[in-house]
């Protein structure tokens, strides 16, 4: 992308969202999954240069959405980056 400013996470994960389900259809769980953590790190990246609200917010639903997959390692990442004066 030519104009960071620009980037939606949210477009990146939908995105993300739809190839993975066409790859589960296809029997591709393994690329389903690998789509849902470039989406994730995706929105890891931009909550890190979003406001702190904002952040903790995308980081929290990162968080679950990492649940979900059952990616405990991606997890934690995520809530060791929550910044502490909003942490839980």
């Amino acid at each position: 992308m030519e104009d960071p400013t620009l980037f939606d996470p949210h477009v990146a994960r939908d995105a993300a969202d739809r190839l993975g389900r066409w790859r589960d259809l296809v029997g591709e769980q393994g690329e389903a999954r690998r789509a849902a953590h470039v989406a994730g790190r995706a929105f890891e990246a931009a909550a890190g240069l979003a406001s702190g609200l904002t952040a903790i917010t995308w980081l929290g639903d990162q968080a679950a959405r990492y649940r979900q997959l059952g990616d405990q390692e991606a997890v934690a990442r995520v809530e060791l980056s929550i910044p502490p004066q909003f942490d839980r």
